[in-house]
C-alpha cells in the first residue's frame, strides 16, 4: 500500500459539534469512525458507537469500513459529516417491547404513545418542516428524528416504489437533512432480505422495483 500522508479534516457531528482532526491518508473508515468516537467523549458531547455513525463526505456516504481516506480521496480540510443511523423501528416491534416491558400498559392503545404520535402526521411533517433551518433547532430536530419510529407514510411509500407517482415527495430533498433521512430508509429496504427475495424471479425483488420505478 503506498504511504499515507497526514491531513487535517473537519468532523461536523449532526447534532451540532464540530472540531478539526489530524488523519492519516492511509487510515481507514472504521478507524476515522472509532476516533471520532473517541474525541466526542473527551469532549463530554454525546456518545455515538462507530457501528451506529452514518459518514458523509464530498456528497457520498462512507459505508466500507475497510476502505482508505485515499482511496476515498478525501482531501486536506475536507468536511466528513457524522450522523446516528435511523432506527428502524416498526410499530409491531414497538408495542411488542412495551407489552413485554410494562404489563400494566397492555390495554392502552399504543398509536397514544408520544413516540408514535410524533412519527405520523401532522406532528412528524411539523418536524420535517423545521429541518429546513438553517441554525440549531434542525440539528436537534435531526437527532429527535434518530430517536423515533421510521415515519409510516414514507417508509410505506419507498417499499412500494412502483405505486410512487411524485419521487420529490417520497424522497424530498429540501435540505441535506431531508435526503439523508430518505436515503436511510433506501438504505434499510435495500438491505431487507425478506423484500429482495422472490420465488417467481429476481426482478420481482424491492431493489430491481425500486430502480424501475425511481
Amino acid at each position: 500500500r503506498i504511504r499515507g500522508r497526514k491531513i487535517s479534516v473537519t468532523v461536523v457531528i449532526v447534532s451540532g459539534c464540530k472540531f478539526d482532526m489530524m488523519c492519516n491518508t492511509n487510515e481507514t473508515v472504521g478507524g476515522l469512525k472509532r476516533r471520532v468516537a473517541v474525541n466526542l467523549q473527551a469532549l463530554g458531547e454525546e456518545k455515538i458507537a462507530p457501528e451506529e455513525m452514518r459518514v458523509i463526505s464530498g456528497g457520498h456516504e462512507l459505508k466500507i469500513d475497510t476502505k482508505t481516506l485515499q482511496e476515498l480521496r478525501i482531501l486536506p480540510s475536507q468536511s466528513v459529516h457524522v450522523a446516528r443511523g435511523v432506527r428502524m423501528v416498526e410499530s409491531e416491534e414497538l408495542n411488542a417491547s412495551c407489552e413485554s416491558t410494562v404489563a400494566s400498559l397492555d390495554k392502552l392503545d399504543a398509536s397514544a404513545y408520544p413516540s408514535q404520535l410524533l412519527s405520523q402526521s401532522p406532528y412528524f411533517d411539523v418536524l420535517f418542516t423545521l429541518l429546513e433551518r438553517d441554525d440549531e433547532v434542525a440539528f436537534a430536530v435531526w437527532e429527535l428524528l434518530m430517536r423515533l419510529p421510521t415515519h409510516h407514510a414514507m417508509l410505506n411509500n419507498l417499499r412500494n416504489p412502483e405505486m410512487v407517482t411524485d419521487w420529490s415527495e417520497a424522497l424530498p430533498a429540501r435540505s441535506y437533512f431531508h435526503l439523508f433521512y430518505g436515503l436511510q430508509i433506501v438504505d434499510f429496504l435495500s438491505g431487507d432480505a425478506s423484500l429482495n427475495e422472490s420465488d417467481d424471479s429476481p426482478k420481482h425483488g424491492w431493489e430491481s422495483r425500486f430502480c424501475a420505478g425511481g
